[in-house]
């Protein structure tokens, strides 16, 4: 091989080097932008479990962070701080008094123990069920 040939494989293999990172940088750009939503509801669920405690039972082991106004609906809410609640699992979904499954008697709760919170639900979801009667 010639010290021209050489030079021209040096060539080709540094060409080949310089696609694929640029490439794969292309790739991590992407993943980036498409993750981004999740790690700004990741620092959400974070920020609002700092706490460190369910807020109806005190306790402190597995905290789930739960929007009062349903973050489906409500896009533009979602990642503000007085949208949530830290709860424990029992409390968030699963126990006969969570805020999944009776939102009436969580609604109640709120009312009583957190009645800015609730203020602040109430004003930007709509006008409260309770005083329509």
């Amino acid at each position: 091989m010639t010290p021209l040939q050489k030079q021209r494989a040096k060539e080709k293999r540094q060409a080949r080097k310089a696609r694929e990172a640029a490439r794969v940088a292309k790739r991590k750009a992407k993943r980036l932008i498409r993750m981004a939503p999740k790690h700004a509801l990741s620092a959400w669920s974070a920020e609002v479990r700092k706490g460190g405690c369910c807020a109806i039972c005190g306790k402190s082991e597995y905290l789930n962070a739960h929007h009062l106004l349903p973050k489906e609906r409500y896009q533009e809410f979602r990642l503000e701080p007085i949208n949530g609640i830290c709860l424990c699992p029992v409390h968030h979904k699963y126990g006969k008094y969570s805020a999944h499954r009776n939102m009436i008697w969580f609604a109640c709760w709120l009312r009583k123990h957190r009645p800015e919170q609730y203020q602040w639900v109430k004003d930007h979801m709509g006008a409260d069920p309770a005083e329509a009667r």
